[in-house]
């Protein structure tokens, strides 16, 4: 049964599904601090990869669709192409002074 906002959950536990998870984490990690309250939007979709055993295996994957804040959902928004952007405090701004300009 499928969410009543049309969302729904994977569970899985192969390996290629734990491929999907980590990649899926390692995006989140690294593109979080520009999304401020917002989350990462996936299809679900599949990926091929090669075993020496097996050949090609073909697993799940996530492809990103964008950035989507908890309003949005509750919204009736799937997703945003670009969701707003955090502000990142320079070092000036985050101590609070600036740093003497030696004649550089």
């Amino acid at each position: 049964m499928a969410a009543p906002h049309g969302d729904v959950t994977f569970r899985g536990g192969s390996f290629g599904a734990q491929l999907a998870l980590k990649e899926l984490c390692h995006v989140y990690g690294t593109e979080r601090h520009l999304y401020s309250d917002a989350y990462p939007v996936v299809a679900l979709s599949t990926k091929s990869r090669m075993s020496k055993s097996y050949g090609k295996i073909v697993g799940p994957w996530f492809e990103g669709q964008g950035w989507a804040t908890i309003e949005d959902v509750k919204a009736g928004r799937k997703k945003k192409a670009k969701a707003t952007k955090a502000h990142k405090q320079g070092f000036d701004e985050a101590i609070g002074d600036k740093l003497p300009n030696w004649g550089n």
